[in-house]
């Protein structure tokens, strides 16, 4: 299971505090490089707008 902020388009770094936020597809590559599928995806519901999504997913090893 990972839970992360999710920006809208390729990723925004952050020099404030040394954070990296990426964008759904550019998450779901990493997984897919990881060798993992996702097996359930969710949008964090009522969330601040000024705030970046926040995105569950449910991750296991490919071809399992």
């Amino acid at each position: 299971m990972v839970k992360e902020n999710i920006c809208k388009d390729g990723f925004v770094v952050d020099k404030a505090d040394n954070s990296l936020t990426r964008s759904d597809p550019y998450m779901l590559e990493l997984f897919a490089q990881a060798g993992l599928e996702v097996v359930a995806a969710a949008k964090q519901r009522n969330f601040p707008k000024e705030l970046f999504d926040v995105r569950q997913y449910a991750l296991r090893p490919r071809g399992s």
